[in-house]
C-alpha cells in the first residue's frame, strides 16, 4: 500500500500571493539591486574591506566557512534587534505593518515589506562588507542563504518538524509562521536563543509543533 504524503502546510487556510505582494517585492528587487550596484562603486573606490573573489581564492579555505558563520552570526543578532525595532508602535504603524498583512504567509510574503524595511534588511550586507576583512565569496554565499532561509520561512510549510534534539536551537517556518499569527512573538531568524533570552519566544509553539508532527504521521 502506498504510503500518503505527510501534510507539510501549517494552516490548511489558502496563502495565495496577493498583487500587493508581487507589487512590494519586485519594488525591494529593485532596492537591492541599488544597494548591490553602490556596493560595486565602494568596492571600486576601496571602501569595503571586503576581499575580491580573485583574492579570496588564494586564501585558505577555512577563513572562507568561517568568515560566512560570522556573518551569520552578527545578522541574527541584528535581525533580532532591528525587528524589535520595527515593531515600535510607531515604526509598525507606518513601516512594518505592510509585512504583517500576511497573517498566512507563502513565499512571496519573504520580500514582500516597505522599501524602508527593504534598506534595513538588506542593510546587514554593506555593514559587513564595510567593516569586517572578509572575502566577497563569503558575502555572496551569506546573502543567498540569507535569502533563501527568509523564503522558507514564510513558504507556510514546514519541512523540518520532526528534527534531532540538539537542532531546535534553529528557528523553523513554524516559528515564523507564528510570529505573523500572533505578532508579539518569534523575532528571531536563525537561532531561538534570543527569543528565548528577551522572553518573546511563543509560548504556543511546542504544542503548535507537536499537534504539526502528529498530523504527518496520521497523513
Amino acid at each position: 500500500m502506498k504510503r500518503k504524503r505527510p501534510k507539510l502546510k501549517i494552516d490548511e487556510k489558502e496563502n495565495l500571493p496577493s498583487f500587493k505582494e508581487y507589487a512590494f517585492t519586485f519594488l525591494n528587487f529593485g532596492v537591492f539591486a541599488l544597494i548591490g550596484l553602490g556596493m560595486d562603486y565602494s568596492q571600486i573606490g576601496g571602501f569595503l574591506k571586503m576581499e575580491s573573489i580573485r583574492a579570496a581564492g588564494e586564501q585558505n579555505r577555512w577563513f572562507l566557512i568561517v568568515s560566512v558563520f560570522v556573518c551569520l552570526g552578527i545578522h541574527d543578532i541584528y535581525f533580532y534587534l532591528t525587528h524589535r525595532l520595527l515593531h515600535i508602535p510607531f515604526l509598525f504603524k507606518k513601516v512594518h505593518l505592510i509585512h504583517h498583512t500576511s497573517t498566512n504567509p507563502n513565499p512571496w510574503t519573504a520580500f514582500s515589506f516597505h522599501p524602508i524595511e527593504g534598506v534595513i534588511q538588506i542593510g546587514i550586507v554593506p555593514i559587513l562588507a564595510f567593516f569586517l576583512p572578509i572575502p566577497e565569496l563569503a558575502v555572496i554565499i551569506f546573502t543567498v542563504f540569507m535569502s533563501l532561509l527568509s523564503v522558507y520561512g514564510h513558504c507556510g510549510y514546514e519541512l523540518r518538524a520532526e528534527k534531532w534534539k540538539g537542532f531546535e536551537v534553529f528557528n523553523t517556518a513554524l516559528h515564523h509562521q507564528q510570529h505573523h499569527q500572533f505578532v508579539r512573538y518569534n523575532f528571531g531568524i536563525y537561532l531561538s536563543i534570543w527569543d528565548k533570552l528577551f522572553g518573546t519566544f511563543s509560548p504556543f509553539y511546542q504544542k503548535s509543533l507537536k499537534q504539526l508532527i502528529e498530523k504527518n504521521k496520521g497523513s
